[in-house]
């Protein structure tokens, strides 16, 4: 006998009205936050990012989604009704983006029964060569952690650089997390330098760090794609901290990984 493991993140049906209102309908990836590392404004999403593995897909809600445009702005509804029983606990999620020059701001909320309510805030913009990225997420509660009735906070800042002779990226990004109690600073970095001297290899090297405890892991990697749906990545994972930490104690590991996807 075979076991099998199906995984579907997306299947929906997307309908509107005289070019006014647009609606999906079904299970459909939701990407609220402007992080890139960490979002803490993400809070549809039902996986939080990965910041080991930032760009890999994450599965989304089954929602009802209502976009109404409206010059240069966005505003938005979603209905929320995964792993609901009863109509009653269908959440309601309303969202408004809007265009300042080169800026957009965004501002949200989320509300359902036995949760803990919360509002959502992103901004996004240039600074120079810079792509700035900003987003803040407050609740009043904890959705799981024993933690009082009061307001949490959490919010992160981050930039991205490309330059796009050498195809080269850059990407800084702090994180403060209220969720811990006492709250958590942390700090990702990363840089990559795509299609190394014009090969199929990339190097790449990844910094995460719990500033909290003083525990971090350094990846340095290279990855060489011999077809465009394939690709091998090997290097080593070196931390540090002390037992108990997030990242600790010290270690040193080789990590190899295979990744196959898209079409062939």
């Amino acid at each position: 006998s075979y076991d099998w493991d199906v995984e579907i993140f997306e299947l929906f049906a997307d309908f509107q009205y005289r070019d006014l209102l647009f609606f999906r309908a079904g299970k459909q990836t939701v990407q609220w936050g402007v992080g890139y590392f960490f979002s803490p404004g993400d809070v549809l999403s039902l996986v939080s990012i990965d910041p080991e593995n930032p760009e890999a897909e994450r599965e989304g809600p089954v929602a009802f989604k209502t976009h109404f445009p409206f010059g240069a702005h966005n505003s938005y509804l979603y209905l929320v009704a995964n792993d609901v029983e009863k109509p009653s606990e269908i959440a309601a999620a309303p969202k408004v983006e809007v265009l300042m020059g080169n800026y957009e701001l965004g501002i949200g909320a989320f509300y359902q029964k036995n949760l803990a309510p919360k509002g959502t805030l992103t901004l996004t913009g240039p600074l120079w060569e810079l792509d700035l990225f900003g987003e803040a997420m407050i609740q009043w509660g904890s959705d799981s952690a024993p933690i009082e009735d009061r307001l949490l906070f959490s919010a992160t800042a981050g930039c991205a650089y490309f330059d796009p002779i050498w195809d080269i990226t850059v990407v800084s990004q702090y994180l403060f997390d209220d969720q811990a109690g006492a709250g958590q600073h942390s700090l990702a970095a990363g840089v990559s330098w795509f299609e190394l001297l014009d090969s199929r290899f990339t190097l790449s090297v990844l910094y995460l760090a719990n500033l909290s405890d003083g525990s971090g892991v350094i990846m340095p990697d290279i990855t060489w794609a011999p077809i465009d749906q394939l690709s091998i990545t090997t290097g080593p994972q070196i931390g540090y901290g002390s037992g108990g930490d997030q990242y600790g104690p010290g270690s040193l590991a080789w990590v190899i990984t295979v990744s196959a996807g898209g079409p062939f």
